[in-house]
């Protein structure tokens, strides 16, 4: 009531303020109310909160586009490696399919090696040689030793880039290879342009 006694101008500014305080408690931080007193919506001069969400929204928006646009079909694709070798069986078809017929000798060479054989694959894009290389890694009776097992790799024009013996494999950068990382037996393989060389 003492409002009315102040004259026109307190009323409209005490409209205002209460007005002020209804829209401050509807401001949503993170999806949950914020409840504030009139005098401090009031006193408040910073922007709401809402408005700082929606600013970094749109800079993570942007963030991402400019990560998706690849600059069109005519640009050069990232040359990292991949963070992993993952391998799934395969069989000795594989094999046959990239006319790898020093391997498919050895296990067709004893009768039934070759069901005992086990051809795991893997590709993924470890060499500057163009297109995506193929590993084979032949687990079997006469492909397995103390170290490991045969590793076969193979460019997307079926050139033999790598024929060694590993219990595993790994990319830590392109063009180079680390086989039996973390034990006595690792050895660093680099590309030269043409196959993998043995590095010391």
């Amino acid at each position: 009531m003492a409002i009315m006694k102040v004259g026109p101008i307190a009323i409209i500014s005490g409209l205002a303020l209460a007005g002020v305080g209804v829209a401050a408690t509807l401001v949503a931080r993170d999806g949950k109310p914020t409840v504030t007193t009139e005098s401090a919506a009031v006193g408040s001069s910073a922007p709401a909160p809402i408005a700082r969400a929606d600013e970094s929204a749109d800079a993570e928006r942007m963030i991402v586009a400019e990560t998706l646009d690849t600059g069109g079909e005519n640009a050069p694709a990232p040359r990292f490696a991949p963070a992993s070798i993952d391998f799934s069986i395969g069989s000795i078809d594989d094999l046959r399919r990239d006319r790898l017929s020093t391997p498919l000798e050895k296990i067709e060479s004893v009768a039934g090696v070759a069901v005992e054989t086990k051809v795991w694959v893997a590709t993924a894009d470890v060499a500057s040689a163009s297109g995506v290389e193929t590993f084979y890694h032949l687990k079997g009776p006469l492909t397995c030793g103390r170290i490991g097992c045969d590793l076969i790799l193979v460019s997307a024009s079926k050139a033999v880039l790598l024929e060694t013996i590993a219990e595993g494999v790994s990319s830590p950068q392109i063009d180079t290879l680390i086989v039996n990382q973390g034990t006595d037996a690792a050895v660093t393989w680099v590309f030269n342009g043409s196959e993998f060389e043995e590095r010391r």
